[in-house]
Parts: structure tokens; C-alpha cells; sequence
């Protein structure tokens, strides 16, 4: 029964991404297409546990061999495959409860394609015909019933706050950045720090947009600025990560370093396809694309030694972006002392990355910019 959930996650990558375009000639029901899919393979593996016939990967190792068809139930959700599995499930049913538009399609496709793809493997439930049920227990029990939560909140919460960012609420937008971090911090998913670099990318550009507006002259300055400053960060920013361990390593991180400003490149380019609405299309694009580059290769080796690095470029560059462009009320001193406060900081971020989790490092600098908005609300008041 196994092969029928491997044959069904595989149908499942490649047609999902089609019942999620926004064509015409595409049904409306086709949005439930992937629960039905993700469904129909859940209950392949739920067959798989009750018989216990050790026909599914993951039933081998994770329960004890008198265990009963009803308490394997429980487990179904078990093993690194299996956790996927019902995030992919949870995910689905989000999907399938919403109303889309077309970029909220678009992101719905990106995710599905990284976690099916890079999360699970091709083999993960292939046949043991010649392995019984051990007698170890199952490490995850019950606390496996979170991914398919996880995954609803992606699809249902994340995605939705995103695409409408600008007309989201502060209380929603901070349920959209809790629930990424927490399947950050269980799962290590790369779609999930992806996310939290793009919101919090976002709330950096809009308080600054909203501080400095447009510049009238010299914004090729501020894309060349953040061109090569992101560069030589990334650089220096990954070669001091792996000197902690072995600085003979970094030449191995070149792979990983040259998909992320290749991803950057490409991402600049966004506006030429129409994708230029938002204030500094160039220097968007290219951030956006460097913050997605992890969750296309996030096997890539290394490339984990770019996440905390590309955190601080989300929320750093939209300001330093705005410091070399003509602006009259902005003084020399004034460029000068914003560019010094971004340096210290970043080098005291840096500095903690070794002590605290990259979760709680998200979340202190996710605080200001709420506590901040609520001051300025209440003085506009």
C-alpha cells in the first residue's frame, strides 16, 4: 500500500501546479484538487499502519510490534516522512478552504513545490517486505498531530497576510510571522525562514517608504549601493558562520553563495516582467530574490550558513538603499550616523548568533517595528 502513497505524492507534484494556475479554461474546483491528492495518500499510509504488514518505511522502527491497528493511528504522522506528510495534508486543507487570487496561486505553487520536492524523500515509502515491527517505542507520539496545524496555518494564515500585506492588520500580521517562526523552530523548513525574511523585509520597506517617500534623483546610486554591499556581507557574513567551526570550509561555500546572488540577479530583473509596483522595484526584486533562494537548493551545501545573513540584509538594505539617494532633508551626519547604527547592529547580531536560536534572534528584531507603529498611531490620534 506504500507505493500507492509514493505514485500519489508523485502525481501530486506534478499536478497540483496546474490546478493552482489562474487560467480560464481551469475549473473552480480544482482548488480542492490537491486535498483530495494529499488525502488519498494519507489514507494509503493509514491502511499501511493498520495491517502492520511493514509495507510503509516508516512503520519499521517507530512502533512496537504487538501494537493494534487503532493505536498505529496515532502514529501515522511519524517519522521525518511522515511529518511532511501531514504538513502537506494541513497545507492542502488551507488551500482548499481559501479564495485565491492570482498571487496567492503563485505562492501556494512555490511552497507546495519545496516541500514535497526538498522535504520529502523518493524513496520514503517504498517497500520493507522482509523487516518486522521492533519493539521500540515511537519518539514523536502524538506531538506529530502539529505538522498538519502547521501546515494549515501556511496556506490559511501565512501566504493570505503576505499577498495582502498592505491592508493587513498588525494583529494579523504578527499570527502570519508566529506561525512561521514556530514551524521554523520545529521543522527547519527553508520556506519557513523565507518567509520571515520577506515580512520582515516588508515592514522594513514600508516605515521606511513611509518615513523618506521616493527619491527625485540618484536611485541608480541606491540599487549599485545595495548590489555590492549585499555581496560583500554575504561574504564576509559566511566566512566568519564557518570560521566558528573550520575556516578551510568556506571555499564549499561558494556553490551557496553564487545561487544566492544569482537569485538575487535574476530577481532584479522583476520589474522588466511588471512586477513593479512597489517602491524600489529594482532593489525589491533583488532582495526578494536573494531571500528565496534558500528554499529553491536548500541541499545545497552550506547554504544554512546564509540564513542569518540574509535576515539582516531583509531589514538593513531597504534603509541603506534610501542613504545615498538625493534627499534635502537628510544631512551628511545624519547618512553617516544611520549607516554606523546598522553596523553596530548587525555586528551585535552577529555576535549572539553563536549563544541564541535563529528563531529568538527573528523575533527581537521582528519587536521594534510593532512597538514603534503603536507609538505613531497613537501620536497621529
Amino acid at each position: 500500500m506504500a507505493i500507492g502513497t509514493m505514485e500519489i505524492l508523485t502525481a501530486a507534484l506534478f499536478l497540483v501546479p496546474l490546478s493552482l494556475m489562474d487560467k480560464q479554461w481551469i475549473p473552480k474546483w480544482s482548488i480542492r484538487v490537491p486535498l483530495l491528492l494529499t488525502t488519498a495518500a494519507v489514507i494509503f499510509r493509514i491502511i499501511a499502519f493498520w495491517s502492520g504488514d511493514s509495507s510503509d518505511a516508516h512503520v519499521v522502527g517507530y512502533l512496537p510490534a504487538d501494537s493494534t491497528g487503532l493505536s498505529r493511528i496515532l502514529h501515522v504522522f511519524d517519522g521525518p516522512n511522515g511529518l511532511m506528510l501531514g504538513l502537506l495534508w494541513g497545507y492542502t486543507i488551507g488551500i482548499a478552504t481559501s479564495r485565491p487570487n492570482r498571487n496567492s496561486r503563485r505562492w501556494y505553487t512555490l511552497c507546495w513545490i519545496t516541500f514535497l520536492l526538498f522535504g520529502v524523500d523518493s524513496a520514503a515509502f517504498s517497500n520493507i517486505g522482509s523487516s518486522g515491527l521492533t519493539n521500540a517505542p515511537s519518539v514523536l507520539d502524538a506531538n506529530s498531530l502539529i505538522y498538519p496545524f502547521l501546515g494549515f496555518t501556511i496556506s490559511a494564515i501565512v501566504i493570505p497576510t503576505y499577498v495582502e500585506f498592505d491592508s493587513s492588520s498588525n494583529l494579523r500580521i504578527i499570527a502570519a510571522i508566529s506561525c512561521t517562526i514556530l514551524l521554523f523552530d520545529v521543522s527547519s523548513e527553508p520556506i519557513a525562514w523565507v518567509f520571515i525574511c520577506l515580512f520582515i523585509h516588508q515592514l522594513s520597506s514600508k516605515r521606511i517608504h513611509k518615513l523618506r517617500g521616493v527619491a527625485t534623483k540618484n536611485r541608480w546610486l541606491g540599487l549599485l549601493v545595495v548590489f555590492y554591499s549585499s555581496i560583500i556581507f554575504l561574504t564576509i557574513a559566511v566566512f566568519w558562520i564557518i570560521s566558528q567551526d573550520n575556516s578551510e570550509l568556506f571555499w564549499s561555500s561558494r556553490y551557496a553563495l553564487g545561487w544566492v546572488f544569482l537569485c538575487g540577479c535574476v530577481g532584479s530583473l522583476m520589474p522588466l516582467v511588471g512586477f513593479d509596483s512597489k517602491p524600489r522595484p529594482e532593489v525589491w526584486g533583488f532582495l526578494t530574490g536573494i531571500i528565496l533562494a534558500p528554499a529553491l537548493l536548500p541541499n545545497t551545501h552550506l547554504m544554512e550558513t546564509t540564513l542569518l545573513p540574509i535576515l539582516l540584509l531583509s531589514i538593513s538594505m531597504p534603509i541603506i538603499a534610501t542613504l545615498p539617494e538625493y534627499r534635502r532633508n537628510m544631512t551628511q551626519k545624519q547618512r553617516l550616523l544611520e549607516w554606523f547604527s546598522l553596523t553596530i547592529l548587525v555586528l551585535i547580531v552577529m555576535s549572539l548568533y553563536q549563544y541564541i536560536d535563529l528563531s529568538l534572534i527573528a523575533i527581537i528584531l521582528f519587536t521594534p517595528f510593532f512597538i514603534r507603529t503603536a507609538i505613531s498611531d497613537d501620536e497621529e490620534e
